[in-house]
């Protein structure tokens, strides 16, 4: 099998590494190649035959250890970005993944200070700001949160940071982002610059090192700009205080079985600021999306755009085992579960005590919401999941479990999953209650569902 042209499509650089003596070399320029620029994966392959070599270790050379190398922006570019941000009425910030990688945070931070700019996170840049922070308002994802969508449709300037105008924003079309918005775009990629709609200034960087530029050419601000952004900042906060007016009465729902959102509600406050959640691409996995925010940088792993189900357990057991003194919660729905269920086994095995909470609605949930919306009632066959006790396969396995179908149950149980010193499994009882995410995809079908989280006056 030709190995190498079998992956060269899906990553960024592939080498068979051609003899032992060699093996140093190639690891380095994997990880170099891997790191640099806008990360990805590498493929490197070792045949099995070099394991048998004899080598001189005096003849193999030893790089050091590999570094990324981190480049500012142009001087001309960041004058011009500042410029533009300094004029904006109604500025955002889109932070992506990029600030993870470039350990951005800090400088994100300062600069939404200094300019008052409200900021909106993404992907692996979810936690780069703190979630309580005034200045964050959630996810960069139109269909998930309905705030950022009447951010983009009403702003004048889009700064966006280490990421990219994908389906999540609608690939930056009007009237979801604004068609007079300007859009300055800082990515340590030259070929994400302008993807999908034209970026105004396009800046080419390391994002901390970009901010930091940006935020020491930005002017003072007067009186005026410091009244017109905070009057944009204030829209904002009335935008997220009518989403929770309307998500209220949902996170107190009484009854079984449990309405998602009660679930995650309960959940949140519980968890520790170190706990690294891992979500999955089931429609019950969206709610922990949107109702339960990372705690801490690198604290947050999903399966990203390819929306692969049953990498949950896998992720868990990684984040677990790189980080074991602190907690991993890993949320999947029970048709997502049965992909990877098996694996509890392994954590059990190697020491990694995950605490897995499954949304057992017996139903292949996002499948079926999709399906009887454009196709009616009779229009999802074998959608249906029969009755399951993921609890007892747990215990089955070496694991702890419990089934949970009251909310008040909810707490007590989360509290002795974590206490349980092995991998835990709750399977907690929910109602189908589709998503924000499948509703904003329904919305266009013959039976649109009604969308949840939209301030009144934003693009539907």
């Amino acid at each position: 099998m030709d190995h190498l042209a079998a992956v060269a499509p899906v990553t960024r650089w592939a080498r068979i590494v051609p003899t032992a003596s060699r093996i140093p070399e190639y690891v380095a320029a994997a990880l170099r190649h891997a790191r640099e620029g806008q990360p990805g994966p590498v493929f490197l392959e070792i045949p099995g035959d070099l394991f048998t070599e004899t080598v001189d270790d005096a003849e193999i050379a030893q790089p050091e250890r590999v570094r990324p190398v981190r480049s500012t922006g142009d001087p001309a570019a960041i004058e011009e970005a500042a410029r533009l941000l300094a004029d904006a009425e109604r500025p955002v910030v889109f932070a992506g993944s990029g600030v993870w990688w470039s350990d951005a945070g800090g400088a994100l931070q300062a600069l939404a200070e200094q300019a008052n700019v409200p900021v909106f996170t993404r992907r692996m840049g979810r936690s780069a700001l703190a979630a309580d922070h005034p200045l964050h308002f959630g996810m960069a994802w139109f269909s998930m949160n309905g705030v950022s969508l009447a951010a983009a449709s009403e702003c004048d300037l889009l700064l966006l940071v280490g990421g990219h105008l994908h389906y999540d924003l609608e690939h930056g079309r009007a009237p979801y982002l604004s068609s007079r918005a300007r859009i300055v775009q800082i990515d340590a990629s030259p070929a994400e610059i302008g993807q999908n709609r034209a970026a105004e200034v396009g800046i080419v960087g390391d994002a901390r090192l970009v901010l930091e530029q940006l935020r020491a050419a930005l002017p003072a601000q007067t009186p005026t700009t410091s009244a017109k952004s905070e009057a944009w900042v204030d829209r904002l906060r009335a935008a997220c205080a009518e989403v929770e007016e309307q998500l209220a009465p949902l996170r107190r729902a009484e009854g079984s079985p449990i309405h998602p959102i009660r679930l995650w509600s309960e959940v949140e406050p519980l968890l520790p600021e170190r706990t690294t959640l891992v979500t999955g691409q089931g429609d019950s996995d969206f709610w922990a999306e949107l109702l339960v925010p990372p705690r801490a940088p690198g604290r947050y792993a999903r399966s990203g755009r390819a929306g692969c189900l049953g990498t949950e357990n896998a992720y868990g057991i990684a984040a677990k085992l790189a980080h074991p003194d602190d907690d991993v919660l890993v949320t999947v729905g029970d048709g997502g579960f049965g992909f990877s269920a098996m694996e509890l086994e392994t954590a059990a095995r190697c020491g990694a005590p995950i605490v897995v909470i499954v949304s057992n609605d017996s139903a292949w949930a996002m499948i079926k919401a999709q399906q009887t919306a454009s196709l009616g009632p009779d229009g999802a066959p074998f959608t249906e999941l029969g009755t399951v006790d993921h609890a007892k396969l747990a215990e089955s396995l070496g694991c702890y479990g419990e089934r949970i179908d009251q909310p008040e149950q909810i707490g007590p149980a989360l509290r002795r999953a974590f206490a349980a010193g092995r991998p835990a499994v709750l399977d907690v009882q929910i109602a189908s209650f589709t998503s924000p995410l499948i509703r904003w995809l329904c919305r266009t079908l013959p039976n649109p569902h009604e969308l949840i989280g939209y301030p009144a006056g934003t693009p539907r």
